[in-house]
């Protein structure tokens, strides 16, 4: 296995991870997209075929890219990883915020 394919395989976990938190953040009342183009396709399309559609938009890009920037490929790939790691760490942050309201505490 290629640091590349390891990088890619981990942006498809991260980027799911968004996708899963995220809807439970929308799905929670007072849940809110701060992404405008995310925020623009679940108005346009629905919160379940905007998280899919605009994930499946990452993986070909992350794919793509790597393929065309073979010497930048893993740089892109790692950047990538970085950016959803750090959206997956808010959202778990944001859920735990909403479970707390709910509960009454902080």
């Amino acid at each position: 296995m290629t640091l590349a394919f390891v990088l890619f395989l981990l942006l498809v976990v991260l980027a799911t991870a968004d996708g899963v938190t995220t809807h439970k953040i929308l799905s929670t009342p007072g849940g809110r997209e701060l992404n405008p183009v995310l925020r623009w396709m679940i108005e346009k399309l629905g919160l379940l075929p905007a998280l899919v559609w605009s994930r499946l938009a990452v993986f070909a890009a992350g794919y793509f890219m790597t393929l065309a920037w073979q010497s930048y490929g893993v740089l892109v790939l790692i950047a990538l990883c970085a950016s959803f790691g750090a959206v997956v760490y808010s959202n778990l942050q944001v859920i735990k915020r909403q479970k707390g309201a709910q509960s009454g505490t902080k």
